[in-house]
């Protein structure tokens, strides 16, 4: 496809932060700055880096060498949602017969999960990420490597 279709505005929607979750299963996860997302969500990109520091997973969470991709992030963020690109570029599967499960390492979505439970749980309501009563949610992962995590 071509990628997500960019939300319609609600009077009083304004969500803090989005994450497009995107290839994370790999058995070498790394996942580097993505420039896109930095140069137009960067304290949003801060704020996910940040967060997986502090949980132990810099090594994972690379700041060096940021990388242009162009991706399901970019109509998120042209419709003005501070949404950010977390992807591994360098997925060896991506895109071909090995792209199934057998690709998808447990540790790696444990990573990506403790980050982004980490991320919803830091800026929910009462916390100066949401506030107002917005209620924090994380989607679902499929099966070969996407999840999202955002605040409405």
């Amino acid at each position: 496809g071509g990628g997500p279709t960019p939300p319609v505005p609600h009077a009083g929607y304004a969500p803090t932060l989005g994450v497009v979750w995107d290839m994370v299963g790999d058995t070498a996860l790394t996942f580097f700055v993505e420039r896109i997302s930095l140069e137009r969500a960067r304290p949003q990109v801060q704020a996910v880096w940040t967060t997986a520091e502090r949980l132990g997973y810099g090594g994972v969470f690379r700041r060096a060498a940021p990388m242009r991709v162009v991706d399901d992030h970019v109509p998120l963020l042209d419709a003005g949602l501070p949404v950010v690109d977390v992807i591994d570029a360098h997925f060896p599967a991506h895109h071909s017969l090995q792209d199934d499960l057998g690709a998808v390492h447990p540790r790696s979505l444990q990573i990506v999960g403790d980050v982004a439970t980490a991320l919803v749980r830091s800026r929910g309501p009462g916390r100066g990420g949401g506030g107002g009563g917005r209620v924090p949610w994380v989607a679902g992962a499929d099966a070969g490597a996407d999840a999202r995590a955002g605040e409405r």
